[in-house]
């Protein structure tokens, strides 16, 4: 969640008043999807880029366009943009995204992982995530 000030490419920026806000203005900044597309956003919880000492929200954003369609809006509107040719879809089912979590061919963002992981948590349960872990040490 951004204060008021400079954004880190140098741009000034009111701030954030909230932390819909900051998720709203996070898919818009990386994506180039706009609030109008968005259908909801359920903050999961905080943390700090420790890089950059920022707080950030870990949010499930729903919204009602495509894979192909975010993708689109990434070449075309986000201020990013070079980064969509590394746009991947993973699938939601827990196997596939454990599979992905202990993969060594992903460069990972510092946070990715822990990011995946509250996704797993918040639409399949603590204890059932557990157990897949637990299983796939055994």
């Amino acid at each position: 969640m951004d204060a008021p000030g400079m954004s880190p490419k140098g741009n000034k920026r009111p701030g954030d008043a909230d932390f819909f806000a900051c998720a709203i203005r996070g898919v818009e900044e990386e994506l180039g999807v706009t609030a109008e597309a968005i259908d909801s956003i359920k903050v999961l919880s905080l943390n700090i880029e420790y890089l950059i000492l920022a707080i950030a929200a870990v949010a499930i954003i729903r919204t009602h366009l495509t894979s192909q369609e975010v993708k689109s809006h990434w070449l075309i509107q986000a201020p990013d943009r070079n980064e969509a040719s590394k746009f991947a879809t993973v699938s939601t089912d827990p196997a596939v995204v454990l599979q992905k979590l202990f993969s060594s061919d992903v460069l990972w963002h510092p946070t990715a992982r822990m990011r995946l992981v509250q996704f797993l948590f918040h639409t399949y349960g603590v204890k059932e995530v557990a157990a897949m872990l637990k299983a796939r040490k055994a």
